[in-house]
């Protein structure tokens, strides 16, 4: 039975429309075969318990569920700690619903610093690169900021190149978006060179503009991989005044929260803190939402509790482990060409470049001159009928002349690891059947 748009008349018995349900949700991709996907969505059995036992208890109840409260100050501190903030920093958190609530938040703070400081009506504009999250841009539209776009293309290795920001700042500029693990091909933004250049457009011009990092992916994969030590994209940079992080992905928490924390609550302004009281006692928060279960929450506080720093190392170091060994067999056919830097083959060694635990791929040249007509959305099809759902996307004018760039992404997961070694298998077997062979 389809799902009714209207309410019916009458009740129904639960067993019947339990199972009505139960037909459409089973129609649905298998959640580990879902590799499109960065939330997790397999959980141990203390998880599950905790969320059941805390589903029905509101964040915003906080004299009534004071646990709930504490467990959110207790991540915060660990975050404010894993992101290096300095003894001198008084850090202000915040748990979201996810990384978009989260940046459009920190917009939000950057344009309030802006707007305090700032003389006459002029329109405020903010940069990022054509690599950053959509939200990214549902931020400046929604709130009326200029977008200043900085073009990515492999030219630039998929990141925001410092010198294509000469030109885009002045005293308008209300910061910039750097990421920090990019949904597109997993790479990191040059944080600290960035940071740099600002250094001396500031030494320059006078301009002090502040970075926010979406690190909704990488805040929970640099701080524990082999690439740790690699340069500074945190807290030690004194430009970066706002970090998110999505905690249902790489923290492996429940769906859906995400973090987000200032180096110093100075950062937020007053009027952005307002007062409630129609609960038990007072509250003052810089939130969006308002309403919502504790469940993440509880599960994330978990998953630090259990892990600690040691689990979550070897977790996360499997995971990109396993990205590499999955994007090397891919190019070792000849079929493909991982964009993705997880295959470069220096893992364990001091000058692994950062990234996240992403294969993204596209058909190889020497293939695509064998098999012109090709096509990476058909293959994407083929793998959704046997049951795995790996998204194809057009990269616009990433290419090295200007050109696309189609690709196709599987995100390593803890609970997708055992079936992406099956889908790699079956992305082989594939374009070996439906491409290679009827050209011959």
């Amino acid at each position: 039975m389809q799902p009714q748009g209207t309410l019916p008349s009458r009740s129904t018995s639960p067993a019947r429309v339990l199972t009505s349900i139960e037909e459409s949700l089973v129609k649905d991709v298998v959640p580990c075969r879902n590799l499109g996907s960065f939330v997790t969505t397999l959980h141990s059995e203390p998880v599950c318990k905790l969320v059941a036992q805390s589903l029905h208890k509101n964040q915003a109840c906080m004299e009534e569920y004071p646990s709930i409260s504490k467990f959110k100050q207790a991540c915060i501190s660990i975050l404010a700690e894993l992101w290096n903030k300095k003894s001198s920093d008084s850090p202000y958190g915040l748990a979201t619903t996810g990384s978009s609530e989260a940046i459009l938040l920190a917009g939000v703070a950057m344009r309030n610093i802006w707007m305090a400081k700032s003389v006459g009506n002029s329109r405020p504009n903010a940069i990022f690169g054509s690599n950053a999250h959509v939200c990214v841009a549902k931020f400046a539209q929604y709130l009326d900021v200029e977008p200043r776009v900085i073009p990515v293309s492999s030219r630039s290795g998929y990141t925001i190149d410092p010198l294509l920001l000469q030109g885009k700042i002045d005293q308008h500029t209300i910061g910039i978006f750097l990421t920090l693990g990019t949904t597109y091909t997993g790479h990191c933004d040059p944080i600290g060179d960035v940071a740099a250049y600002l250094d001396k457009v500031q030494s320059e011009l006078g301009f002090d503009i502040p970075i926010h990092v979406d690190a909704a992916s990488g805040g929970f994969v640099l701080p524990f991989s082999v690439a740790h030590d690699g340069p500074a994209w945190d807290f030690r940079i004194p430009r970066v005044v706002s970090i998110n992080a999505s905690g249902h992905k790489f923290g492996f928490a429940p769906s859906t929260v995400g973090w987000l924390l200032w180096r110093d609550i100075g950062l937020v302004s007053e009027n952005l803190m307002l007062e409630s009281s129609y609960l038990r006692g007072s509250q003052s928060e810089f939130t969006l939402s308002f309403s919502r279960s504790g469940a993440s929450v509880v599960g994330q506080y978990y998953n630090f509790q259990h892990f600690g720093l040691e689990g979550y190392r070897r977790k996360i170091n499997q995971l990109l482990e396993l990205a590499y060994s999955i994007g090397s067999q891919l190019e070792d056919t000849g079929y493909f060409h991982c964009l993705s830097n997880a295959h470069h083959p220096c893992r364990g060694c001091g000058n692994q470049p950062p990234g996240i635990p992403v294969v993204v791929f596209t058909f190889s040249e020497t293939f695509k001159k064998q098999a012109p007509v090709a096509s990476l959305a058909d293959v994407g099809d083929r793998m959704l009928e046997q049951g795995f759902a790996i998204p194809h996307y057009r990269l616009q004018k990433w290419g090295s002349n200007g050109e696309d760039i189609e690709v196709l992404r599987m995100v390593i997961r803890g609970d997708t690891r055992d079936q992406v070694r099956i889908a790699s298998g079956c992305l082989v077997d594939i374009v070996a059947s439906t491409v290679v062979a009827p050209s011959e």
